[in-house]
């Protein structure tokens, strides 16, 4: 066999290629798969079996994404057949640094390029996803603006981002109906050294923020009676500050 005929059918083999559910593994239930550590991009995730299509929790960490062109950004649409996620969407450890505003949408109808859909007209949804894990990537701000509207939204995880700053981010507008379920925030192991309050009037719900190895150099009246933060789980391996001199002028 010459050399041209064996790469010819290789290529056939590479492209033949069909996802089955070995390739993702079902978790604790039939709709809980785990993708994680599968060398997939975002030109392939369309070949991933119809049952892993279908799951309400998926594990995409640690995969190969970004080695496309502008594999790095979370595109508008990313998610358009996976709407059944609802549950917990994992994108831990893929260098991921940006989220289009609309990355979390889903058509209502089929559509085979969304790249022309005008996003700004009705029949688009919203993954209705309670967890959402951006950990170990390269985010340097909280991506606020392109999670606002995931509406039953309760933990993010940021931990290990390389983001200098609690504050509003990338946010542009504020309303009552953003982050009304939202109350855990992990930002543990980053590079957090400025927290500004105003943050806690987007997030009014929060109870658990995990600032644990961070180098805080500081907080701009954190807690103010008002605010009603008493609650909050306010971690810091550094003891510079304890949640009681935090709430000293209270």
């Amino acid at each position: 066999m010459n050399l041209f005929i064996l790469t010819v059918l290789l290529l056939m083999n590479v492209r033949g290629k069909k996802f089955d559910s070995d390739y993702c593994p079902s978790l604790d239930n039939l709709w809980k798969f785990n993708c994680s550590n599968k060398e997939l991009k975002w030109s392939n995730l369309v070949k991933l079996e119809l049952n892993v299509r279908a799951s309400n929790y998926l594990d995409l960490s640690n995969n190969m994404f970004s080695t496309e062109p502008q594999g790095e950004i979370i595109k508008n649409l990313s998610f358009n057949l996976f709407k059944q996620l609802n549950s917990t969407l994992n994108l831990s450890s893929n260098q991921f640094g940006q989220i289009e505003s609309h990355a979390f949408y889903y058509t209502s109808f089929i559509i085979e390029d969304p790249k022309g859909l005008e996003l700004n007209k009705s029949g688009l949804k919203i993954l209705e996803l309670n967890e959402l894990d951006l950990s170990n990537n390269s985010f340097q701000m909280i991506p606020w603006n392109s999670v606002k509207n995931l509406y039953k939204l309760v933990t993010l995880r940021l931990s290990q981002n390389p983001i200098k700053k609690l504050d509003m981010g990338d946010m542009t507008d504020s309303s009552d109906t953003y982050f009304v379920k939202f109350s855990n925030l992990y930002l543990n192991n980053s590079l957090v050294e400025y927290v500004n309050p105003a943050v806690f009037d987007l997030v009014k719900n929060l109870k658990l923020l995990d600032l644990s190895g961070n180098q805080i150099k500081y907080i701009d009246n954190l807690f103010d009676c008002q605010k009603g933060l008493e609650a909050l789980n306010f971690l810091l391996s550094q003891t510079l500050l304890d949640l009681h001199t935090l709430l000293k002028s209270c």
